[in-house]
C-alpha cells in the first residue's frame, strides 16, 4: 500500500443520491458531514470495501431537516479497499472526506 501522508489536507467528496462506489483503492476515511435538507429521513452507511458487506466504519441518520457529521482526525480511518456509501434511506446531501 502507498504511503499515506497525515499532513495533507483531505479531499471532500460530494454524497450522491444512491450507493456508490466512493473512494477506489487504499483511503483513509476521516468522517462526513451528511444533511436532509427535504425531512426525507437520510440513513447513509459507509463501508470499507466495495459494497455493503464490508466493515461498516461509520453511519449517519440526521434528524428531519438538520445535519450529521463525524470526524475521526487526526488520524482516520484506514480503509485498505477503498470507501463504499450505501444510502439506506432519504436522499442526502453533503460530502464523506477522506485522504
Amino acid at each position: 500500500m502507498a504511503q499515506l501522508s497525515y499532513t495533507q489536507p483531505v479531499i471532500a467528496k460530494k454524497l450522491t443520491a444512491t450507493s456508490h462506489q466512493a473512494v477506489t483503492g487504499p483511503a483513509v476515511f476521516y468522517g462526513l458531514d451528511v444533511n436532509d435538507d427535504a425531512s426525507g429521513n437520510v440513513h447513509v452507511h459507509v463501508y470499507n470495501g466495495t459494497n455493503n458487506t464490508g466493515v461498516m466504519v461509520s453511519s449517519a441518520v440526521p434528524a428531519n431537516g438538520d445535519h450529521d457529521q463525524h470526524w475521526f482526525g487526526p488520524n482516520g480511518i484506514l480503509c485498505p479497499s477503498g470507501i463504499y456509501v450505501e444510502v439506506v434511506s432519504g436522499t442526502p446531501s453533503g460530502s464523506i472526506f477522506y485522504r
